[in-house]
């Protein structure tokens, strides 16, 4: 099936182009164009792969089950002031040009996110990810369930000197990237191969030739004895550690392929995403949405407690049962659904919040799960609530700022973009943030993997670990199948 920008699409780009070189030569200034035309379906990761080739920059979004997928190619803008103007999106907006449907998810796109921590300063391991990003993409291409095509969007900024340019260039680009990447199935289902537990796929890519090693466990343990004391003395109520295990390999990573295999074993129930920025790439699967708003509705998960998925249906039951009983896992949840309450209450005139928690069943791990809807007071924005929310207990602790204070004193490390909020917005304030989580960072041919998990004043620390090491199953289960 071909892919290339049909004969009408590119008539529309050219058009569009035009009408941005009278606008610009009138104003005087520097205007957006955005146009977005009808492409045939082709295979997301495919075009993120292509993408890692053309460009320094490229990024995925895909919520579960595939229902909305963005890819973004190239940099027509972006914010990273130390909060997202909205002010400057808007402007951009009202004095631009936009062609095409409008309908959530389409047109102009802002896509990126926030780290785990803004008051700490990145390491060089984060050295390509600013503590805020949001970028326009030069282009994007747009899967939306119950569409049988997709969506391609060129943004460009158009100033009175560009007045020699054609818009050949653009959809000459735009047809190359459309045209290279393969064509694939929309939502293939793959059996998922076995799952054997995390210790398991570290010995199977040791014999691959894979180096491994991690964080100091008792220096990790010690941190966790600590946070629980402090919650006993009253201090906190809540406090989230994290910990890394790093992977190096003899070759560069294929980080589309890993993302390939993250699909195929988690993309049902998760959140997939993926940003290259310079040399790192930093992508994975996470269960947790941070928040969603779809003409002025609102949802948010609350995500906390989690276990083992059993080997059997019996076993698995009896897990289920018991973290639904669990005092600790309760207690660690009730903290973040409270949270979310008082976070949400000043934006939202109505809030439906169940009492009891259920069960999220994720392919290598299960969590209790708080389902949070709300609808959006006149006046206020997504990002508004992202801010609110974000660290979310179930990341960072709480009460927040002391959690902060004490997760930067007893973890030592810096997390980047693991824990932060991810995800888009539209021009017209539709948009999606998941938390990131399940992930990894990778550069060259070494990976920092990250997980983490809530301590509670009974909390012990040898638990703690291991069920760091069951939140890494995801990643080491995908980067198994691709290595192995």
């Amino acid at each position: 099936m071909a892919l290339c920008i049909t004969r009408l699409g590119r008539q529309q780009i050219e058009t569009a182009w035009q009408k941005g070189k009278e606008m610009a030569m009138q104003r005087a200034a520097v205007v957006l164009v955005s146009v977005t035309v009808p492409v045939a379906a082709a295979d997301p990761v495919d075009l993120f792969e292509r993408g890692l080739r053309l460009r320094e920059q490229v990024m995925l979004w895909a919520n579960p089950g595939s229902r909305y997928v963005l890819v973004g190619l190239g940099r027509a803008a972006e914010l990273t002031d130390g909060e997202p103007s909205l002010e400057r999106w808007q402007q951009w907006l009202s004095a631009g040009l936009r062609e095409g449907p409008v309908e959530p998810g389409l047109g102009p796109v802002l896509f990126g996110g926030f780290s785990f921590d803004q008051e700490k300063q990145p390491t060089a391991l984060w050295q390509d990810f600013p503590r805020v990003s949001f970028v326009l993409p030069e282009f994007q291409f747009v899967l939306r369930d119950g569409d049988d095509q997709g969506w391609l969007t060129v943004n460009r900024f158009i100033s009175p000197q560009d007045a020699d340019e054609t818009g050949l260039q653009w959809w000459e680009k735009a047809s190359d990237w459309l045209e290279s990447a393969r064509t694939g199935q929309r939502g293939e289902q793959v059996s998922p191969e076995a799952s054997p537990a995390t210790g398991d796929w570290l010995t199977r890519l040791k014999q691959n030739g894979v180096d491994v090693w991690e964080d100091d466990p008792e220096t990790w343990m010690h941190a966790v004895r600590q946070g629980a004391q402090e919650i006993r003395d009253g201090h906190l109520k809540k406090i989230v550690l994290a910990r890394r295990l790093f992977l190096r390999v003899s070759r560069d990573w294929p980080t589309a392929d890993v993302l390939r295999a993250l699909r195929r074993q988690q993309g049902n129930n998760c959140y997939l995403f993926a940003i290259r920025r310079g040399a790192g790439c930093f992508l994975g699967a996470t269960p947790e949405r941070l928040v969603e708003v779809a003409q002025q509705e609102v949802r948010v998960a609350a995500l906390a407690g989690s276990m083992a998925r059993g080997r059997t249906p019996e076993e698995d039951e009896r897990l289920g049962e018991r973290l639904l009983a669990d005092r600790k896992n309760r207690a660690e949840h009730a903290v973040v659904r409270e949270m979310i309450r008082e976070a949400l209450a000043p934006y939202c005139e109505m809030l439906h919040i169940p009492e009891e928690p259920v069960l999220m069943k994720l392919r290598d791990i299960q969590h209790l799960y708080t389902p949070v809807r709300g609808r959006l007071k006149p006046g206020r924005q997504l990002l508004q609530l992202v801010q609110a929310l974000h660290p979310t207990p179930a990341v960072g602790g709480y009460p927040r700022e002391a959690a902060m204070a004490r997760v930067r004193a007893l973890e030592q490390m810096d997390r980047g973009w693991y824990a932060g909020a991810i995800g888009w917005m539209d021009s017209d304030g539709n948009g999606e943030f998941a938390v990131a989580l399940r992930s990894a960072l990778f550069q060259g041919r070494e990976a920092v993997l990250f997980a983490g998990c809530g301590i509670m004043g009974d909390s012990d620390p040898q638990t703690e670990w291991e069920e760091t090491r069951v939140k890494m199953t995801p990643m080491l289960s995908a980067i198994g199948s691709v290595i192995g």
